[in-house]
């Protein structure tokens, strides 16, 4: 016996020609619905950046495996059951189209029952994955739902079109009686039901078709309002995952704006400096807002969303047709009444780390900050900054002189240039408190135990331009980088080392794209190395309890999570207890993309909010690896009052080397 079934059972031929017509409908919606968005892209100038490497490993991983969604394991797990139930029931729809129209024959005998039980368990998973996303939008309190018409109709529109289909099978099934049928479990218990109630066979056959019928209708309905329904995601977040750079390998670079000299407009202004990437990253936005759950700004109460950011990026492009034609329309994403938000942006990174499609919110409000900045719309604690910057070569309005005089009081020995091992680059937070000179001699009296031979530059050296960069004066930054790389090139052959992460990822990662290639090492990376090479040995003469906190640009954007660790457990009498938030999800100081020197107006401060989640642990010691951590953390213990309790040190400094 052959092992099969009809494709079109108790469907008359007019009802078969109404499927291809739909089809068609369907399809040429879904297509119009995408296109309008690629036509969007013509009045994109913006400079398109993505990353095609590790190509097949994105796929596999981030797409088919899920593993960036499933970073958070309950909603990552739901969707897990969605995604796969969805692309399941796509894939067997597929093989019967092929098998009906091509000669090909592949829906019968044993292929035919992997195939129906297959079709059942992705039906059963899409039904517990949209009916649990149903039950957190009506029982559960959450507090970002927002219960959109979009949030409701989708899980909905899934539940009934597999319940229809399996009711349609169960029909068929109790009419034709096949007994290999048992395979198709789901749709074979309903067969029994219908059977039990002993509804006649003319009665299964009009009911069959109508449900089939409305199956039909709603699947094709499916279809085309994909490309117009936050379903556009389906295509488009695949798109963008895989033209995006893989989290693994650190955030993506700020990108550099060549010739910025001659540049009238740089920065984006309107959505015609938008790249049609940015475009692509606003319809593959879900609003799942684990952006801003992991944003330190939206969390403390202040007004700015990496969410919405990304989100009215498309809303611009789908307000109004003319968008396509006219390049100076207004938007809410560029300059819109909520923009001066922006600046409460910590540049953290953790709205990038955690998009579980890859978007990255932190580069639009770098973008948009460079364009407010260049038309002088820029609040005024940031000007200050920036001026400091320029004609002091410190954000602190301190002396350039200071620098000098303070390696002059270090009285280190000269060394040949020949001779050297290591380049120290202290940055300019030594400038600023004796809190970061402490620091920095507590790492050089750590070189010196090793026999290091360093030098630490004075004269020629600026400000590494981060803060400038941060706050949006790209051209600063790039004369700041430029000054620095001519002095920095006599030296192109030695390691540089620095105890700022900041300084750390311009050296290192934006450094080389204006000429400045070096090998760039962070101090816990130095230290750790000096561990491993037995130039140096640990020892402590108290035991104390010691809660690492991760900074940001060493962690999420530099990806250095475990050496600080190494390095602290390698300290005797020493406990290393972690925050609850950690690592890649760490909770921001509050002090990066320029916080430090500017005012924060609303919401509880970030680095209060940390320091709290420390004193939970109870620590006798807050370690970090960042002089803005430091300062930020220091801050908080001070404003709490348990300076007495509580000490904010870095790693280098609850070293004692023998």
């Amino acid at each position: 016996m052959d092992i099969s079934r009809e494709i079109f059972w108790n469907i008359p031929d007019w009802a078969v020609t109404f499927v291809y017509f739909g089809g068609a409908i369907a399809i040429s919606f879904l297509c119009a619905g995408f296109l309008r968005y690629i036509l969007c892209w013509k009045i994109c100038d913006g400079t398109a950046n993505f990353d095609f490497k590790n190509f097949s490993k994105k796929f596999f991983v981030n797409i088919l495996a899920q593993k960036m969604t499933l970073r958070e394991k309950k909603p990552g797990l739901i969707h897990l059951a969605i995604f796969a139930g969805f692309s399941g029931l796509i894939i067997v729809t597929t093989i019967v189209a092929i098998d009906y129209d091509t000669p090909i024959n592949l829906y019968s005998g044993l292929n035919y029952i992997v195939i129906s039980f297959f079709a059942e368990v992705c039906g059963i998973f899409l039904i517990i994955g949209s009916g649990i996303v149903l039950y957190r939008r009506f029982a559960i309190p959450f507090k970002r739902k927002e219960n959109k018409l979009d949030d409701i109709g989708i899980p909905l529109a899934l539940i009934l079109i597999v319940l229809s289909g399996f009711i349609v099978e169960g029909m068929r099934i109790a009419s034709v009686g096949e007994e290999y049928e048992g395979w198709s479990f789901v749709g074979f218990l309903i067969s029994i039901m219908i059977r039990i109630s002993n509804i006649n066979e003319f009665q299964i056959n009009s009911l069959h078709f109508m449900v089939w019928m409305f199956h039909l209708i709603i699947s094709l309905l499916f279809i085309a309002v994909i490309p117009f329904s936050k379903l556009r995601h389906i295509l488009a977040s695949p798109l963008n995952i895989l033209i995006t750079k893989s989290k693994e390998n650190g955030l993506p670079i700020f990108p550099l704006i060549h010739n910025i000299e001659n540049k009238e407009n740089i920065g984006v202004a309107a959505p015609s400096d938008l790249s049609w990437t940015d475009v692509l990253e606003g319809i593959s936005c879900t609003a799942c807002s684990r952006c801003n759950d992991y944003c330190p700004a939206y969390q403390s109460g202040q007004n700015l969303s990496p969410k919405k950011i990304i989100q009215n990026i498309k809303d611009d492009f789908d307000r109004e047709k003319s968008s396509l034609i006219n390049k100076d329309i207004k938007c809410g994403s560029i300059d819109g009444p909520n923009m001066q938000d922006i600046w409460a942006c910590t540049t953290c990174g953790g709205c990038v780390e955690m998009c579980p499609v890859a978007n990255n919110p932190l580069g639009k409000i770098n973008q948009i900050r460079t364009g407010l900045t260049s038309k002088g719309n820029i609040p005024t604690t940031a000007t200050q900054t920036l001026e400091s910057i320029q004609y002091l070569g410190n954000p602190w309005e301190l002396n350039p002189r200071n620098r000098e005089d303070w390696v002059e009081s270090l009285k280190l020995p000269e060394i040949k240039t020949s001779e050297l091992e290591i380049i120290y680059w202290s940055g300019c937070s030594v400038l600023y408190n004796n809190r970061f000179k402490e620091i920095s001699l507590a790492f050089l009296n750590i070189l010196k135990h090793a026999k290091i031979k360093f030098k630490v530059i004075d004269k020629g050296i600026s400000c590494c331009g981060e803060p400038a960069r941060r706050l949006g004066e790209e051209a600063l930054f790039q004369k700041l980088a430029q000054d620095n790389i001519l002095n920095l090139d006599k030296y192109i052959a030695k390691t540089i080392v620095t105890h700022c992460p900041h300084c750390y990822h311009v050296l290192k990662n934006e450094y080389p794209k204006l000429g400045g290639n070096y090998n760039v090492m962070h101090h816990s990376e130095f230290l750790y190395q000096l561990l491993i090479d037995r130039k140096i040995s640990l020892s402590n003469q108290w035991e104390q309890d010691v809660i690492y906190h991760d900074p940001c640009y060493l962690g999420r954007h530099g990806k250095i999570y475990e050496k600080p660790r190494l390095i602290l457990n390698e300290v005797p009498k020493l406990n290393l207890i972690e925050f609850e938030k950690n690592k890649d999800k760490a909770f921001c100081c509050g002090g990066g993309g320029g916080q430090i020197w500017l005012e924060q107006e609303t919401g509880e401060r970030p680095n209060y909010i940390r320091f709290n989640e420390a004193e939970k642990m109870k620590p006798q010691v807050i370690a970090t690896a960042c002089p803005y951590c430091n300062m930020m953390l220091e801050n908080a213990c001070s404003y709490r009052g348990l300076t007495e309790k509580v000490k904010i040190q870095d790693i280098c400094e609850l070293l004692e080397v023998n």
